[in-house]
């Protein structure tokens, strides 16, 4: 098979054998093939391992690109809509790519996507970077601030609303002094709903509610 390969594709030939070898058993045929093409003038490596694009730099001088930059450029040039670009983003986060950024209107997006049902497809893996330690604490804050005041204006089912909230304050709380973290932003809710003062009170007494439990909770 592999003799098949290099005879039908010229560039194969022009790797080392023992690397070709090694490469081919871990990354497969298509992903040398692809490392290989990508050396060409004017292409670039299209993939979201970042391995795969350790390797193609270290051994093919290869420029890499990913999904989230690519659909990022097609929005600049008008080929897709910025609509697009966030319900892919939202997309990717949801499949746990790690390096898809993502900010308060891609969180929007993956609420409207889920229904702002913190149980459905991406919405919920979503809501699972709110647990992430790498993100700071004042970043983390606001994005559940805006998130909250996003889905009270949306979602119409109370239910949904209490169930989902919850689910953010239980990914806050895991969080490294995540008690904490909750009380400010019990602090800052009735700022960011202004003059919403009925979902402000809605959403203040859910989070006082679920800090009141909470801080009777054994320590682990």
């Amino acid at each position: 098979m592999l003799l098949y390969t290099v005879k039908n594709k010229p560039e194969m030939a022009d790797v080392e054998p023992e690397l070709r070898e090694q490469l081919v058993t871990v990354f497969g045929q298509h992903g040398i093939e692809s490392m290989l093409l990508a050396r060409g003038p004017g292409h670039a490596l299209w993939t979201e391992d970042m391995i795969v694009s350790d390797v193609g730099m270290t051994e093919f001088s290869t420029r890499r690109v990913w999904t989230q930059a690519v659909v990022e450029h097609a929005v600049s040039t008008g080929i897709v809509s910025q609509d697009k670009y966030l319900t892919v983003s939202a997309k990717l986060v949801g499949f746990g790519y790690q390096t898809t950024t993502f900010n308060q209107s891609v969180i929007t997006r993956a609420g409207v996507l889920s229904e702002w049902d913190a149980d459905k497809w991406p919405f919920g893996k979503i809501l699972e970077q709110f647990s992430n330690e790498t993100i700071s604490v004042p970043d983390i804050l606001g994005l559940a601030a805006v998130t909250i005041m996003a889905m009270y204006k949306e979602a119409l089912l109370v239910e949904r609303r209490q169930a989902t909230l919850i689910r953010i304050l239980e990914r806050l709380g895991s969080r490294k002094n995540g008690l904490l973290g909750v009380r400010l932003l019990l602090n800052v809710l009735p700022r960011v709903f202004g003059v919403n003062v009925l979902a402000s009170s809605e959403a203040s007494e859910i989070v006082g509610s679920w800090l009141a439990e909470a801080s009777r909770r054994p320590l682990c």
